[in-house]
């Protein structure tokens, strides 16, 4: 008896070692965890693609916004930006909506946003398009919308990323995201220079 407890244990111990020591099923994990990596890459790629570089060439229109002309690119772009960001990626402390299965949509419907500030008053002394969006409220009002959801749907993103595989895989899941994170600013980044030519040159 006394060896048969110690020869299970053994084997236990023996199976344990094997299962530590095999190759994580990469392919398996990517395929549940793909809709989550997309969102993560949406968002930075639509943020970034906004923020900083076209964001901050944005141009006060009313001289007599509440906001001085002085302080007007710190504080609509920079400070509103990165404030309303932090506080979108403390909002999923209380608040997860919506869940894995539809985070897409408002994720994808952030694209909109890209037109959207290309109408604004963007280099109005080289662009080629008219300013439709003349309003500096609704400009700061978006710019508070982008920061919010970017901190947002970003940590829901990360979070709901490692929670669709088993736990003994969650990090991996977890890596997977932080490396479309990567991509979308990346993407993101490099699609500001298409987004800012297609203002400033005559297409049509």
């Amino acid at each position: 008896r006394f060896y048969r407890y110690y020869d299970r244990l053994t084997q236990k111990a023996i199976t344990q070692n094997r299962s530590e020591s095999r190759r994580p099923p990469y392919c398996k994990i990517f395929w549940k965890t793909w809709p989550q990596c997309l969102n993560v890459f949406f968002v930075f790629f639509v943020t970034l693609t906004i923020f900083p570089a076209f964001h901050a060439d944005i141009e006060q229109v009313d001289k007599n916004f509440i906001i001085p002309e002085k302080y007007f690119t710190p504080v609509t772009c920079y400070l509103c930006f990165n404030f309303f960001a932090m506080m979108g990626s403390l909002i999923p402390n209380w608040i997860k909506w919506p869940g894995p299965r539809f985070l897409w949509m408002p994720v994808v419907f952030r694209i909109l946003m890209i037109p959207y500030f290309m109408v604004c008053n963007y280099k109005p002394d080289k662009r080629q398009i008219p300013v439709l969006i003349d309003n500096d409220w609704a400009y700061f009002g978006m710019s508070v919308v982008l920061g919010l959801t970017s901190g947002y749907y970003s940590s829901l993103a990360m979070m709901y990323a490692p929670g669709c595989v088993e736990t003994e895989h969650a990090p991996i899941a977890g890596m997977m995201a932080a490396l479309f994170l990567v991509l979308g600013i990346v993407c993101g980044v490099n699609f500001t220079f298409f987004v800012s030519w297609m203002v400033e040159t005559k297409l049509f």
